[in-house]
């Protein structure tokens, strides 16, 4: 399957099945994120729907979109839309959060995962974002790098002790990308972008130009 034919939607338990197949995926491997959704699945959309309207949230949350990768009905990663900045973010966190479920790894799909939310990133009225990886997460850093990635230093993970790497995008400077290696020229996304005027195809790259 091409990567222009994976799309993103906003979670719903209309996934829950293919969700619990990723979380299960997760857990098998020792990291706790989705061990709610496996453990209470309804607390767990309780949850979504509270950071999604920004609701009786822990001081160190913001409201944040929640998004499913899916390749037809089959759920590949998930991510997170942050719609501001607080201090423990800038430090780990950031504005978008991301993740691929273990058997879909080293396919590319992080990239376009993180790419798609760029688009979403951009429609939501944010000029640019930050990013956050651990230092160590070599795959991270390479699908951040190659959706235009401008580093900014380091911080340390209030969470976890971590040493974690700082990534500034400008979602709206002019910047090329190499349509092979991110979103191919016909997918939804980048014909959206088109009829906005906010992108052009020159050659083999994609244009974004400020309005």
């Amino acid at each position: 399957m091409e990567l222009d034919e994976l799309h993103l939607e906003p979670l719903s338990r209309a996934r829950a099945q293919s969700l619990l197949e990723m979380a299960a995926e997760f857990r098998a491997e020792g990291d706790p994120r989705f061990d709610l959704l496996v453990d209470d699945i309804d607390a767990f959309f309780d949850l979504a729907e509270r950071f999604a309207l920004g609701r009786q949230l822990p001081a160190d949350r913001v409201q944040q979109t929640q998004y499913v990768l899916l390749r037809g009905d089959e759920v590949l990663g998930s991510a997170r839309l942050r719609h501001r900045l607080i201090p423990v973010l800038h430090q780990d966190g950031g504005n978008i959060g991301y993740e691929i479920r273990r058997s879909e790894r080293g396919k590319g799909y992080g990239t376009t995962l993180l790419a798609l939310m760029l688009n979403e990133a951009r429609r939501s009225g944010l000029q640019r974002v930050l990013l956050t990886t651990a230092r160590t997460n070599a795959a991270s850093i390479r699908v951040i790098e190659k959706n235009g990635g401008v580093p900014d230093g380091t911080s340390v993970s209030p969470h976890t002790g971590e040493a974690m790497l700082r990534y500034w995008i400008d979602l709206y400077s002019t910047m090329r990308v190499t349509v092979s290696t991110l979103v191919p020229s016909g997918h939804p996304s980048i014909r959206r972008l088109r009829k906005r005027r906010l992108l052009r195809v020159s050659g083999r790259k994609l244009v974004l130009t400020r309005r």
